[in-house]
């Protein structure tokens, strides 16, 4: 069997299986292969690996990268007629599908969305999100407004992953063992020695 065959038989049984063997050190957060595992770890570090080869700004993400290029190539991909007929009668915002109006009807009256719905859409690249708070994290990528370390010249889209970072240089362990009071910066660390217990 063909190596690239392998690896592709492999992540399709750990979909069915639900097995996901790479754990985040950062949030404890599993995935399927390394490659999902090294994508979401740029989230914690603030590593910008993808830069564009025309004006140098940096992206986490390869998707955003190639979404960002299209605006310097004028390229519209993704046309439509315009047509929304669904309005809101909340705030008169219009909408292409019911679906999309009934989801976003749920932003005025506070009902909890079902896990599928993300009533909340990104102005920039028209990602959608669960809650309101992930789209706020997500646009720091578009708008470059970051949570700064203090101590290096590292920054972050969220000020929890600035606070664990900055542990790091405090030395600060917050998380600590109940059996033999050895201290932590991460749960996933701690969850990884109380495995010897």
């Amino acid at each position: 069997m063909a190596l690239m065959t392998r690896v592709l038989l492999i992540a399709h049984q750990r979909r069915l299986s639900g097995e996901k063997p790479y754990q985040c050190s950062y949030c404890e957060k599993c995935f399927i292969d390394k490659l999902e595992l090294v994508t979401h770890q740029t989230t914690h570090t603030g590593e910008k690996p993808y830069k564009c080869s025309i004006c140098e700004k940096c992206f986490s993400h390869k998707q955003v990268l190639i979404k960002h290029q299209i605006l310097h190539s004028g390229e519209k991909p993704y046309q439509h007629s315009g047509e929304k007929p669904y309005q809101c009668s909340y705030c008169e915002k219009c909408f292409i599908t019911k679906a999309n109006l009934l989801t976003h009807i749920r932003t005025h009256t506070r009902d909890k969305p079902y896990k599928w719905e993300k009533p909340y859409q990104c102005s920039f690249c028209d990602k959608c999100f669960a809650l309101k708070q992930y789209l706020v994290r997500h646009q720091r990528i578009h708008t470059g407004e970051n949570y700064n370390c203090s101590y290096c010249e590292k920054s972050f889209l969220s000020k929890g992953e600035l606070n664990w970072h900055q542990l790091r240089h405090t030395g600060e362990k917050p998380n600590q063992c109940s059996n033999c009071e050895k201290c932590f910066i991460t749960k996933s660390e701690l969850t990884t020695h109380q495995r010897i217990h």
